[in-house]
This record gives structure tokens, sequence and C-alpha cells, in this order.
């Protein structure tokens, strides 16, 4: 049920994160490469989402939410908009800090904006081991 939308998910991303995934075979198909446009990133999850699957959107840093605010919001109320009917799970990963070498875009985060969108849980996650254990 899982679907891993981002840039550049299918050659394992700018982290490694998609990495192993990319290289097996029965697990490839699930990396859906999408241009950087994160407000389509959202909107192709809360599709996935509303049909049952749980999609995971990789960012290459968390600017880019500022970028997709508008889907993310969206994404975010449409469990109201179905009356509380309809869950609608979806993971967004989006990395943040310096160490990422991508210049001064990492070191700058939308969580603050993000924070405020109703329906939204967000998680900062300080480490990758607490990164790891929050995906399983």
């Amino acid at each position: 049920r899982r679907v891993i939308f981002g840039e550049d998910v299918t050659t394992g991303g700018h982290v490694g994160l998609t990495r192993s995934i990319a290289l097996n075979p029965e697990l490839s198909a699930r990396l859906v490469a999408t241009p950087l446009v994160p407000t389509t990133m959202f909107a192709h999850a809360a599709g996935v989402a509303l049909a049952g699957g749980m999609p995971i959107v990789v960012l290459p840093s968390a600017a880019s939410l500022v970028d997709g605010l508008s889907g993310l919001r969206e994404l975010a109320r449409l469990r109201a908009t179905t009356k509380y009917q309809q869950g609608v799970p979806a993971l967004i990963l989006a990395p943040s800090g310096a160490g990422f070498g991508l210049g001064g875009d990492t070191a700058w985060s939308g969580q603050s904006l993000a924070c405020q969108l109703p329906g939204l849980r967000v998680h900062e996650l300080g480490s990758p081991s607490r990164a790891a254990q929050t995906l399983r």
C-alpha cells in the first residue's frame, strides 16, 4: 500500500533514503519520480491516500514546504471535508538543517508554517535513528 513520490526517488534520492528500494526489483515499482513541484506531489499523495494507499512524499528540503503550502493545506483538510469518514494518511519527509550540501535552503525550514495547518501533525526528527523508528 505504500508509494513513495519524489523528484529523484528512483535513483536513491539526494540523501540516499530510497537507494535500497530502488535496487530491489520487487519494491522499485513503488517509487514514483515526479517533477519538483510540491503542490503536485501533495495532490498525488491525496489521491493515493483517498484510494486506501499510504503515500510518502520525499522533498529535497523543508524549504519546499513553502512552495507547496496550498497543496499541503488541501491535503491536511481532506479528512474534515469528508466529514471525518475518510482517513487521509500521508507522510511527508522534508530534511532540514546543515549537512545536506544544498546551500542556504536547507538551513531554513517551513515547519512553523506547516504547524499552523488544521489537520496536519508535524514531527521534527533529530536523528537518523529516530527517523527510522518513525518510518517503521
